[in-house]
């Protein structure tokens, strides 16, 4: 599975700033998706905002829409696009599922095992990581009203299951517990445990043959998909945590965190980093600090640039600058 997107954005443009802020969030951004031509972004402050991918600096702060859910403003943690279907899992142990034209909330499931942290596609199925360590899998109707079945839940890792991707019939998950565990979803079946991280595993990203994972042990590993060889680590500065990836064009690129403990973002001497990686040698090409007191907890690539959570902000480099 290639999951190469775009022509990449030529970085070396953006070293001196001229990216695109959005304002609007009242919490630190935690999930990005693509659905339907457009960017929705969810926040710690219970919302997801919804922005066309063509959005200018003249409406900087107007999100096309606002999805709240009715009577409450539970944390988003994570967010994914099923069948042109926008879900978003919350803190609570709650899944939504959203209607993109009028912005209310379609269809609401509560699962008995806790939170979302995690959400990923795989084939026409949904699934889910949590803070028990389970992985679930989920089968959704193909219409409304929207019907949601879990069908598997698959056991192993021993903390909170932070990332998942999807490849072929497998799922893979990064989990607290230090591990990556490859998964047949039809199946139910442990394939593979991949060790030597020495901290949260927090990202995964699949490219052709590869897999890319970061983790709080400030490192990034690529290994080769099917034998789970590591072919190469490297280690991001000092202090920075990187908590997401994104492959764009020839180049990865990882968004990290500073502050040893993730509760503590107002930390003014936090700085988080854009880094971009070359992605057959991971050798690093650039670094853009994000400003003082912001984090990067979510990217996405598009055709036409990559975006990014920096804080509250969402932030776009284009493949070509504003001018």
């Amino acid at each position: 599975l290639d999951r190469r997107v775009g022509l990449g954005v030529r970085w070396g443009q953006y070293l001196d700033g001229g990216e695109l802020r959005l304002k609007g969030h009242t919490g630190h951004i935690t999930a990005i998706a693509q659905c339907e031509g457009r960017v929705c972004s969810g926040s710690w402050d219970g919302s997801i905002q919804v922005r066309n991918m063509t959005v200018t600096g003249k409406a900087t702060q107007i999100p096309e829409l606002r999805l709240v859910p009715d009577g409450c403003s539970e944390t988003v943690l994570s967010l994914a696009v099923l069948d042109e279907r926008l879900i978003s899992g919350h803190y609570g142990g709650k899944l939504r599922v959203w209607n993109m034209v009028t912005g209310a909330c379609d269809t609401l499931f509560k699962s008995g095992k806790g939170n979302f942290l995690s959400l990923a596609v795989c084939g026409s199925r949904l699934v889910s990581g949590s803070y028990e360590g389970h992985v679930e899998v989920w089968a959704m109707s193909a219409a409304a009203p929207w019907t949601c079945e879990r069908t598997r839940t698959l056991l192993g890792h021993t903390d909170y299951v932070l990332s998942l991707e999807g490849w072929m019939d497998k799922v893979l998950s990064g989990s607290k517990d230090k591990t990556i565990r490859v998964w047949d979803m039809e199946m139910g079946e442990h394939i593979a445990t991949l060790v030597g991280h020495d901290g949260s595993v927090y990202a995964l990203a699949v490219h052709g043959n590869r897999l890319f994972s970061s983790s709080h042990d400030s490192t990034i590993r690529m290994w080769a998909l099917g034998t789970w060889a590591v072919l190469r680590t490297v280690a991001c500065r000092q202090e920075q945590y990187p908590r997401c990836l994104a492959v764009s064009g020839s180049q990865l690129i990882s968004g990290s965190y500073t502050v040893r403990n993730i509760r503590d973002l107002a930390d003014a001497g936090a700085q988080g980093e854009l880094q971009v990686w070359d992605l057959q040698s991971l050798d690093l090409q650039h670094t853009l600090p994000q400003p003082a007191g912001t984090d990067v907890f979510a990217l996405l690539a598009v055709e036409r640039g990559v975006w990014a959570g920096v804080g509250s902000d969402v932030v776009i480099w284009r493949r070509e600058p504003e001018a």
